[in-house]
């Protein structure tokens, strides 16, 4: 485990090694990211790449950790579901930047990029956290690809 986890991430860890002898990379690395994204944000930026990617089991998984946990409402999730948030601006910032980054593979327009700008209204605050989304989208591929990988050598 990496030092400075919190209790919560060290116990679902090993939660998930002892069920299955096995620490997914994802589970291993997550925890230490930073991130100023609420528990509901980060949701629904996963349900978002999940609807994105047209993957039913974590949309569903997703949708009920934002349910439960963050207590949205179920209408809202439904409108999440299908990538349509009935929320305030920073969550409709959130899906509209996901989505574009998903489907151009992190090669925005400067108009959508502009669009999604003035949807939030704060250039600060949209460089922070458009940071942070693209930071939390390529996670899974980084643990994924790279983590087992062995030390580079030289000769």
């Amino acid at each position: 485990m990496p030092a400075g986890q919190s209790a919560v991430s060290q116990a679902v860890a090993h939660n998930a090694k002892s069920a299955s002898d096995f620490l997914p990379n994802l589970l291993r690395v997550l925890p230490s990211v930073p991130s100023g994204l609420t528990l509901a944000e980060r949701e629904v930026l996963q349900i978002t790449a999940a609807a994105t990617h047209r993957c039913g089991f974590c949309v569903v998984g997703h949708s009920a950790i934002v349910t439960q946990k963050a207590s949205m409402d179920g209408t809202m999730v439904a409108q999440l579901r299908v990538l349509h948030p009935a929320a305030g601006a920073r969550l409709a910032a959130v899906v509209a930047l996901a989505a574009a980054a998903i489907e151009t593979r992190d090669r925005l327009a400067y108009s959508e990029l502009m669009a999604i700008v003035l949807l939030i209204g704060a250039q600060g605050f949209f460089l922070d956290m458009a940071a942070r989304i693209f930071y939390r989208l390529r996670m899974p591929d980084l643990t994924s690809g790279f983590s087992n990988r062995p030390p580079y050598r030289s000769a």
